[in-house]
């Protein structure tokens, strides 16, 4: 029967995704279809909708994509190359060269830049050319150091040519400095 769905899941406990024909379509809970079937996969991080299509990542607000139950245009951000959940109900995006990492409300929280981001226990690292930045989980940049190791609970970064221990617990580094 072609009015028979091939799998359906419910998105962000406000959504329902049918697949028909290898392809996923969105539609509210009471059967109104928001979107096309012409998704490769619909998936979701608390209420930030993910719509992956050819290798390309769209993101969408569940309250965005309400709004265009109301008629409305569907307002997905730019295509990402990649799209990954990140701790507290984050995502980490990629872009070409460029990594950020953005919250429930797609606000930039880590920013974008050409660098390697990695979630640590103390929020992140992003490694570039130049060195390492270090964020919080807050994604406040909390230190820039050319080389680093990580020993939880303590960092050491070389600042200025010297090496300094870092304790995540007291978010401040120590006062001794060492040689390696």
């Amino acid at each position: 029967n072609e009015d028979c769905a091939d799998d359906t899941k419910v998105i962000a406990r406000k959504f329902i995704a049918l697949k028909k024909n290898q392809d996923w379509a969105l539609y509210t809970l009471a059967g109104r279809r928001l979107t096309l079937h012409e998704w490769d996969e619909i998936t979701f991080v608390k209420d930030l909708l993910i719509f992956k299509r050819a290798g390309e990542y769209r993101l969408i607000t569940a309250v965005q994509m309400s709004r265009s139950a109301d008629e409305q245009k569907i307002a997905f951000t730019d295509p990402f190359d990649d799209v990954k959940p990140w701790a507290m109900q984050r995502l980490w995006v990629k872009s070409k060269d460029f990594e950020g990492v953005l919250d429930q409300r797609l606000q930039a929280i880590i920013p974008f830049d050409t660098y390697k981001l990695e979630q640590t226990y103390f929020g992140a690292t992003a490694q570039s050319a130049s060195g390492y930045k270090l964020f919080n989980r807050q994604g406040k940049e909390i230190s820039v150091a050319k080389d680093m190791r990580i020993h939880e609970p303590w960092i050491a970064l070389q600042i200025d040519g010297k090496w300094q221990l870092f304790d995540e617990v007291n978010r401040s580094l120590s006062a001794s400095s060492f040689v390696s």
